[in-house]
């Protein structure tokens, strides 16, 4: 299975060492052996072949040796171009080694490119120099004083390096890097009393509240925070991972499912009384209900989710329609529906408006405005209803009211039949009367 494979591609070691085994594995092949034998000679060809390394890349590294020779030594100061050596014979030891794994390449190459940047000119104060104006440009105020405190010790000492003619390159060197580390360390008095902040507010948080798992991550990144905090002089890198870190466990807390108030909402739901509202408003009242009591059996709902559902559900509630009040329309149809319209004129404009009446009493969904208007526009239909005038008989002479509201409804109605059967009365009564003379003077 494995002896045409192209070892061209890894370490010369591994590569060997699978070698080797394949040719044990040849052997014991061809002689006359044990089992544990083949056995062991099996297990070795196959941890020879796990343990096959890919080449590493050397061009970098190469590239670099080769700027780094190119350098002139004579410019530099002793003490720094001594630690760029060390590393550059260090980078050549690996380069040669084609075992080398990437990782071991990658960080020489990384330590190299270091000794290079510190590389100080020999008998030059220049960059301390530099150094020690922009220091002494810093506002003092925007730090805490056990920070501005230490960068002072190491002003002085770089000064007083800057002042020395004799001082050579070590302490040069020496003055730079820690005038430097000094100013990169500094704390701003916002950052300190924003970590501290942080650090109260981790404290106060209800663990009672979040899961078990945010909580822990929290207090171990409090604790953390905490020693960043109280260090003798704190450092300002260790102060911005503490208070991101502590952000993040803050932000990253996880409440623990709280369904109360969803149910209660579901309970207020399911207990309306659905005789009074309409149908669709109903219906989208049930359906979120649905979704309320699905989202009680979801595995990975979040409290998000339960306190959307919430919202949405009240929404929903709060905005049922109620039912219209028909009755006084139910009334004034049916009152309508006992007429004879063959008894009166102009019924085509009731009668259209009527139907119209009619389909409104039957829809669920009316408004009570839509249904207000119903009555409004058939009770003026009504009201404009006139009597034929071949309808018209004396039985049916009414009684003289004194309710006004009953005359003028009449006169609105425009009911004549009154003045008509008056009319009708005086013209017999005097027929009458001439029949009653006539016959007196016969006799």
């Amino acid at each position: 299975m494995n002896v045409n494979m192209d070892t061209s591609i890894y370490t010369p070691e591994t590569k060997e060492r699978f070698n080797q085994a394949l040719n044990n594995t040849y052997k014991v092949i061809n002689e006359n052996v044990d089992s544990s034998t083949i056995l062991e000679t099996k297990q070795e060809l196959l941890d020879s072949i796990n343990n096959l390394k890919l080449l590493a890349n050397f061009d970098y590294l190469g590239s670099l040796i080769k700027e780094c020779k190119n350098l002139d030594e004579s410019v530099y100061a002793p003490a720094t171009f001594e630690k760029l050596k060390d590393k550059l014979q260090e980078a050549e030891m690996i380069y040669n080694d084609k075992n080398s794994s990437q990782e071991k390449i990658d960080s020489i190459c990384e330590e190299l490119i270091e000794a290079k940047d510190k590389l100080i000119f020999k008998s030059d104060k220049t960059d301390l120099i530099a150094l020690v104006d922009k220091v002494n440009k810093l506002d003092r105020s925007l730090y805490i004083d056990v920070c501005v405190e230490k960068l002072d010790i190491y002003l002085n000492k770089a000064q007083e390096v800057i002042n020395d003619e004799n001082a050579n390159e070590e302490s040069v060197l020496e003055a730079y890097e820690n005038l430097s580390d000094a100013k990169d360390l500094l704390v701003t008095k916002e950052s300190y009393e924003h970590l501290q902040e942080l650090i109260t507010k981790a404290l106060d948080i209800d663990e009672s509240k979040y899961t078990e798992e945010s909580i822990k991550l929290l207090t171990d990144k409090r604790k953390q925070a905490e020693e960043a905090y109280k260090e003798s002089v704190p450092q300002n890198d260790k102060v911005q991972k503490a208070i991101l870190e502590l952000e993040g466990a803050l932000n990253a807390l996880e409440k623990k499912i709280d369904y109360s108030q969803l149910l209660a909402i579901i309970s207020k739901a399911e207990s309306i009384d659905q005789t009074k509202y309409t149908p669709s408003s109903l219906l989208r009242v049930n359906n979120e209900v649905l979704k309320a009591k699905a989202l009680i059996d979801k595995a990975d709902v979040t409290q998000e989710e339960i306190d959307e559902m919430v919202t949405t559900l009240s929404e929903t509630v709060d905005h049922l329609v109620l039912k219209a009040d028909k009755t006084k329309l139910e009334e004034l149809i049916s009152k309508i529906d006992a007429l004879d319209m063959s008894k009166y004129e102009n019924t085509d404009s009731l009668i259209k408006v009527l139907n119209q009446s009619k389909e409104v009493l039957m829809n669920e969904e009316a408004t009570q405005s839509e249904v207000d208007q119903a009555y409004e526009m058939l009770n003026a239909s009504y009201k404009q209803l006139k009597l034929k005038s071949d309808n018209i008989e004396i039985t049916e002479i009414p009684t003289q009211s004194t309710n006004k509201t009953d005359k003028n409804e009449q006169i609105k109605t425009g009911d004549t039949t009154y003045l008509n059967m008056i009319g009708w009365s005086l013209l017999i009564m005097m027929s009458c009367l001439g029949i009653f003379f006539i016959r007196k003077r016969v006799y």
